[in-house]
């Protein structure tokens, strides 16, 4: 992911390769040779210019620059002119170009390291402003840090003991003692108001538990008020090295001009890095005063350049270090100190719950059995089957609805025809084209022949029984009843069929409704989850982009910021490029949102038309609503 820094040097560097490509001691050098090693070049060759011209190609500012290469070809160079002082022309081309080269590396690092360090300083700031204020998180860092501030009364009360002889009692019957040791940073002031009021406090008393509180409550703002000043300090560093950006001219550019910007942009970086160096003036910067030392500074010379960038070099190290120490000091509390509370209780409630399960080992196992059964029987029997039974009646594999066979019904009529034609045989003797009549109109359902003779026989049922045909036509009814009851069947048969394909969505209906409905549960609970970290991340954005605002609209010139706000708005702007990691990468969110904080940063813009930027960013991301908590 590209940053400003990076974004500013490759402009940079884009300058430095005109400069370089138009020089004329270039154009006379031998290129075939460009690509041999600049330091074996210069010891065993001893071409300063080829060392020159491979060293500037050598330094990569397209990248983070490799400030240990570049410390290596200054070293080099300034021990070669040197030694050769008296035979080397200083104002060459080459030389300015590759110390201009090297300006630029050490410019970018140094920009990049400023500007990394307000980053702990900005989280910082917002640990503490989520403590500051609330009684319940005040307690809470109160708790936090009890166990320190103890070890520091114990020791310090001990080596009292030592040197002064006094009792225990008499020590911890000064409140001096009890709360200087405890905050030694920030009681003095306490005590210098309470001198008035010469009381003797009990140890633990209702009174020193309300001072305690309150120089909590102090030592939280205090923090909070000293790392702002010096976030500010550092960001007015970042606006004055914004102002003096060397090479910003695209054209026109010789080799004065090159040596002058390297000056000032030497002089500027030497008065920023110097009050770093040291804990006790690191928050003494002011642009009036670094302005006024970069105006009153002469040329200097190559070497003298040189070595001066190595020594910002050298001295940053000493630089990061007090700044560590100044965020060890005033930052958040450390990892022990932020989760030694939540361990200890950890460790408790784990130890209570590992005799929990080990004393119902059998029966926890047992119920995850028996839910393991249970979801794989449902999934089994409720969800599986029932999806294959379903894609059986699409391929029409599966009769399971059929009632009767089509072979049956054929020969139940099929012999009714048989008996209603021997009958009329029999009975009316008829043949031939009759009986295929008789037949037809039974296949239609007419059985007229046979009702009108069992209308005669049942007139002397008794007789008839015995001498007639009165069995006969009784039993051609039962089978005409039997038929009709397998037409019937049929008809059922055919509606079942017609609406066999629901049944089987029916059947599974609520299975598979149970297992969306948990899905979409599961779905929503990890949806919901993905929102809320959003909306958290979405709360310190807005914030920030709050401060952004008031910052544009405090500002006195309507085109641009002056030094401080500059700095402040890259602060900001460096703090919401690492909240925009925790952002989504669907929908290019993410890399859209780097891009509106590109245009809140990039100078060239007004300070209007960077307001109407942030209108834009309200509009189109939506955890930028307040809505959206």
């Amino acid at each position: 992911m590209t940053d400003f820094v990076h974004e500013q040097l490759n402009k940079l560097n884009n300058t430095l390769l005109d400069l370089f490509e138009n020089s004329q001691n270039l154009n006379s050098l031998d290129l075939s040779s460009l690509t041999a090693d600049p330091i074996q070049a210069l010891e065993e060759d001893g071409n300063l210019e080829l060392f020159l011209t491979l060293a500037s190609r050598d330094i990569d500012l397209t990248n983070t620059p490799n400030i240990e290469l570049v410390q290596r070809y200054l070293d080099l160079y300034s021990s070669t002119l040197y030694q050769k002082s008296k035979n080397v022309d200083t104002t060459s081309s080459l030389n300015w170009l590759f110390i201009a080269k090297c300006t630029v590396a050490v410019y970018g690092y140094l920009l990049r390291n400023i500007l990394n360090s307000t980053l702990p300083l900005s989280e910082s700031i917002h640990y503490w402003n989520g403590v500051y204020g609330s009684k319940r998180y005040e307690a809470y860092y109160a708790l936090q840090t009890l166990p320190i501030r103890i070890g520091y009364l114990g020791v310090n009360t001990v080596k009292k003991m030592r040197t002064t002889q006094l009792g225990l009692k008499n020590i911890f019957d000064s409140p001096e003692h009890l709360f200087l040791n405890m905050f030694p940073k920030h009681a003095k002031d306490w005590i210098k108001s309470s001198q008035k009021q010469q009381r003797a406090f009990r140890f633990f008393s209702v009174k020193q538990a309300s001072v305690f509180k309150q120089l909590v409550h102090e030592e939280i703002r205090q923090k909070i008020h000293t790392l702002d000043y010096f976030r500010t300090q550092q960001a007015s560093r970042l606006g004055l090295m914004m102002k003096l950006t060397p090479f910003i001219n695209e054209e026109g550019e010789d080799v004065k001009d090159i040596a002058t910007q390297s000056n000032q942009c030497l002089s500027m970086m030497r008065h920023i890095i110097v009050p770093l160096t040291s804990i006790k003036t690191m928050d003494q910067f002011q642009v009036n005063e670094t302005l006024d030392y970069i105006e009153t500074s002469s040329i200097s010379q190559p070497i003298d350049i040189a070595k001066g960038l190595l020594e910002i070099t050298k001295d940053w190290s000493q630089c990061r270090s007090n700044i560590t120490s100044m965020q060890n000091v005033y930052g958040q509390p450390s990892f022990v100190t932020r989760y030694w509370i939540p361990a200890v209780v950890g460790y408790f409630a784990g130890n209570t719950a590992i005799q929990f399960v080990t004393e119902r080992q059998d029966d926890i196992i047992e119920w995850f059995s028996e839910l393991g059964v249970t979801v794989r029987d449902f999934a089994i029997h409720w969800v599986w089957e029932p999806v294959l039974q379903v894609w059986d009646t699409i391929r029409l594999k599966d009769e399971r609805l059929s009632l009767l066979g089509k072979e049956g019904l054929k020969s139940d009529i099929e012999s009714l025809e048989r008996m209603v034609s021997e009958f009329a045989q029999s009975r009316y003797h008829l043949s031939g084209q009759n009986i295929n009549t008789v037949v037809q109109n039974v296949r239609e359902g007419d059985m007229s022949i046979v009702l009108k003779a069992y209308e005669e026989e049942i007139k002397n049922p008794l007789k008839n029984a015995i001498l007639g045909d009165l069995v006969q036509t009784l039993l051609i009814q039962v089978q005409k009843t039997k038929v009709d009851l397998d037409l019937a069947m049929t008809a059922l048969d055919k509606l079942l069929k017609s609406n066999e394909l629901n049944f089987a969505f029916l059947a599974v209906a609520p299975s598979m409704l149970m297992t969306w409905g948990t899905l979409s549960w599961m779905n929503r609970v990890w949806q919901r989850r993905s929102g809320r970290t959003i909306g958290l991340i979405g709360l310190p954005i807005r914030r920030t982009m709050r401060r952004i605002e008031r910052l544009f609209n405090l500002s006195s010139d309507s085109n641009s910021l002056d030094c401080k706000s500059q700095g402040i708005l890259l602060c900001e702007v460096h703090l919401l490029r690492s909240y925009s990691l925790q952002l989504p990468m669907r929908n290019s969110i993410r890399e859209l949102f780097i891009e509106d904080l590109r245009d809140l940063e990039n100078p060239r813009l007004s300070v209007k038309q960077k307001l109407e930027t942030i209108e834009r960013m309200t509009r189109s991301w939506y955890f930028l609503r307040p809505c959206h908590m």
